[in-house]
């Protein structure tokens, strides 16, 4: 997403489309991966990693935040008219 995102393949359609799709994939994914941990806390069995940088429920969020928020900008990506001098 991010490596699209600085090319002009993302103002296009199929560069939006291809941003969806993948972007729909990823948050899938991450949210599968973050509501595992919500199952967890419910069950009342969910612990907090020592190391918090490596815990699978924050990551998850943050993954979830990032990969809507690229997708956002994807999406909503438009063309800038050429610089006139």
């Amino acid at each position: 997403m991010g490596l699209l995102l600085i090319t002009p393949a993302v103002t296009h359609w199929i560069g939006k489309y291809f941003a969806s799709v993948i972007g729909f994939f990823g948050a899938t994914v991450a949210a599968n991966q973050h509501f595992m941990g919500w199952k967890k806390i419910s069950a009342g069995s969910f612990e907090f990693k020592d190391n918090l940088l490596v815990d699978p429920f924050i990551l998850s969020a943050f993954a979830l935040t990032g990969i809507i928020g690229l997708t956002y900008l994807a999406v909503t990506a438009a063309k800038l008219p050429a610089k006139t001098v």
